[in-house]
């Protein structure tokens, strides 16, 4: 993939990360019997802090944990069910990586599901303000504004039923590509200098 893809249809994601926690917000689907896999990654230092399960989603492969700690330095993925109703995962909100990988120019999906699984939902304005890659297609309602200094983002795309408003942040120098779908009202004109 070279230079910048752009779909207008638009939906994102983002918090300011730091000391308050990130909360994503699950509900159950169907049977509430399938998972999904949220992958993220957190850097050296957040090795050891615990991410925490409330309500009625659980997380690991057998569905029946409520922690599960953070390894640093590397991307973490976290097995996720919510068996019936909604519930949260509180995790430190320092992730750099809402992706499978570490690519900066070919991101993959960091939140995967299925029949059965849950959906995902949370603010786009709570969302790390390090964040470098974002790749959401898993189930997903995703709402707020774009944040206006997300300069570190290199590649964005995001598909559900997504509202999404603000403005496309005039700065994104480091974007390379950018697709989102969803009924969505971002406006905006787009950087004259986005090379």
């Amino acid at each position: 993939m070279s230079g910048l893809g752009l779909g207008l249809g638009l939906g994102l994601s983002r918090a300011r990360g730091g000391g308050r926690p990130a909360i994503f917000t699950f509900t159950s689907t169907g049977t509430g019997e399938g998972t999904g896999t949220l992958s993220l990654f957190y850097p050296a230092s957040e090795n050891g802090k615990i991410v925490k399960a409330t309500g009625n989603v659980k997380l690991g492969a057998g569905g029946n944990l409520t922690e599960q700690a953070i390894i640093g330095g590397t991307t973490n993925t976290f097995i996720v069910t919510c068996s019936s109703g909604t519930g949260t995962l509180v995790l430190p909100n320092t992730y750099t990586r809402f992706s499978a990988n570490t690519s900066d120019e070919y991101a993959t999906n960091g939140w995967v599901t299925s029949a059965n699984s849950p959906s995902l939902a949370f603010d786009i304005t709570t969302l790390p303000i390090g964040l470098i890659t974002f790749h959401c297609w898993g189930s997903n309602t995703i709402s707020g504004k774009l944040p206006a200094d997300w300069k570190s983002l290199r590649y964005f795309t995001c598909t559900g039923s997504n509202t999404i408003g603000g403005n496309l942040p005039s700065d994104w120098k480091s974007l390379t590509f950018f697709l989102c779908w969803g009924s969505n009202t971002i406006g905006g004109k787009l950087p004259a200098d986005w090379k």
